[in-house]
């Protein structure tokens, strides 16, 4: 069940023309998503049988110009909305703000959306 979760959204943001990856590589090449379990990972669905399995995905821009880096963040998140919302099984409970992160010494305009994915055990 967690397995196929995670293979099945990995597959989304790819799909989406995103890297992914589960951790923070040594170098980040944009665009490229990170996911990684919710504070609340898994909890009870509504129906009988049914889990609600949850990722932040962080999907980071280039570390280009702040024009260049918003309009990029702006199309990453166009196409996450999209593939998310085309999914089967799938929503997104919220989305950040574009916020600056600091990874392996580098600087990246990004933002994060918590996506979840109804499965069955």
């Amino acid at each position: 069940m967690i397995a196929e979760a995670r293979t099945a959204l990995s597959s989304l943001l790819e799909g989406a023309g995103f890297r992914v990856f589960e951790y923070v590589p040594p170098n980040i090449t944009p665009p490229m998503a990170v996911m990684f379990p919710t504070s609340e990972w898994i909890a009870p669905g509504e129906n009988y049988g049914e889990y609600r399995i949850g990722f932040n995905v962080r999907i980071f821009a280039q570390a280009l110009t702040n024009e260049n880096a918003t309009a990029a963040i702006d199309e990453y998140v166009e196409s996450l909305l999209e593939y998310v919302d085309a999914a089967p099984g799938f929503y997104m409970a919220g989305l950040t703000a574009p916020e600056m992160y600091t990874e392996n010494a580098s600087t990246f305009l990004g933002v994060e959306a918590i996506v979840y994915q109804i499965t069955r055990q």
